[in-house]
């Protein structure tokens, strides 16, 4: 569900498996981490393994999702190598 007031956009998905723990532990979640140096968004990660995303264009909050989804399966490093590909094609 995509919510758009003025310029703000949100969106909430959830994460399957073990993923949204990675996102609550430390050291930082690698994606986040790498998005997070070019991208200005926010992120919530409910206990129950949804997490909302807020941003200033929708186009970053897909983009944060998208990311968020497709590093479910990846590794720490395969995550970081998959962020800084994802920000080098939309610069």
């Amino acid at each position: 569900m995509l919510l758009g007031t003025g310029r703000c956009s949100a969106l909430c998905t959830s994460c399957e498996g073990k993923s949204w723990k990675v996102m609550l532990s430390s050291p930082t979640c690698p994606v986040l981490e790498a998005l997070g140096k070019k991208l200005s968004f926010e992120i919530a990660v409910g206990l129950n393994g949804r997490v909302w995303v807020k941003a200033d264009s929708p186009s970053t909050v897909i983009i944060v999702v998208n990311a968020i989804i497709k590093s479910e399966s990846l590794s720490g490093a395969q995550q970081k190598i998959m962020a800084e590909k994802l920000l080098q094609k939309i610069q």
